[in-house]
């Protein structure tokens, strides 16, 4: 199989399993790079139907950043004020 096939197959498989997979929610810009955890954290409790959505959202994003994670002390702080 060539590499075309298996780019063809992939975006056939997006196509028809994850087309209706959806993301509405959007954190404003800026809100991770925020210096108080406590703003972080307020935010995405205000923005979440609970504590747990919230750190998924945070640990989503973390996540996603990998290596390039700039605000990783405060992001921490902000897990630990979720977990609480």
């Amino acid at each position: 199989m060539n590499l075309n096939n298996i780019n063809m197959n992939l975006k056939n498989y997006i196509e028809e399993n994850l087309s209706d997979v959806e993301s509405n929610w959007h954190p404003k810009e800026g809100l991770f790079k925020e210096k108080d955890p406590n703003k972080i954290a307020n935010y995405l409790l205000k923005n979440s139907k609970d504590k747990g959505q919230a750190m998924k959202r945070l640990v989503f994003y973390m996540n996603r950043a990998g290596e390039n994670l700039e605000n990783k002390t405060v992001l921490n702080k902000v897990k630990e004020l979720l977990k609480a």
